[in-house]
């Protein structure tokens, strides 16, 4: 079973998670988590799968904020379920990639050097699990 979006929000680790774009798309699943940094260079169709929230610092679009919109619509394509941008090079998001975030329901959240990856990987998944065995006690009680 997965989460959505909106009930990651509600995670101790994302109290200074700002949402930027992609309001819509709050209750998109979240299957698993995973992290967009070279990655995004191999452009292999598939590389994230269905439901999983990507974080990122955008490190390989540093000097390229074109990259944003790239992995943005290549994230869209995987079926990801939204994304976290550590705001170490960008505080905003570009406008190209906020119009295209909100008409695909993709939400888009920035974040602050208080939440530290690891820490959004573990809470996360200990929540899906949580999930997961809360439905699977439920079907036993059934």
């Amino acid at each position: 079973m997965a989460i959505t979006l909106y009930e990651t929000t509600k995670l101790n680790t994302f109290k200074n998670f700002r949402l930027v774009s992609g309001v819509g798309g709050l209750d998109n699943p979240v299957e698993k988590v995973g992290i967009l940094d070279w990655e995004f260079f191999s452009r292999q169709e598939g590389q994230f799968v269905h439901g999983e929230f990507v974080l990122t610092s955008l490190l390989f679009a540093k000097d390229h904020p074109e990259y944003i919109f790239e992995a943005v619509s290549d994230l869209i394509l995987d079926g990801a379920s939204g994304l976290a941008v550590k705001n170490i090079y960008y505080n905003e998001m570009p406008q190209d990639v906020i119009s295209l975030s909100n008409e695909k329901r993709f939400p888009i959240f920035i974040f602050d050097n208080s939440a530290y990856f690891e820490d959004i990987i573990t809470e996360v998944n200990d929540r899906i699990r949580f999930a997961d065995s809360f439905e699977l006690l439920e079907a036993k009680v059934e």
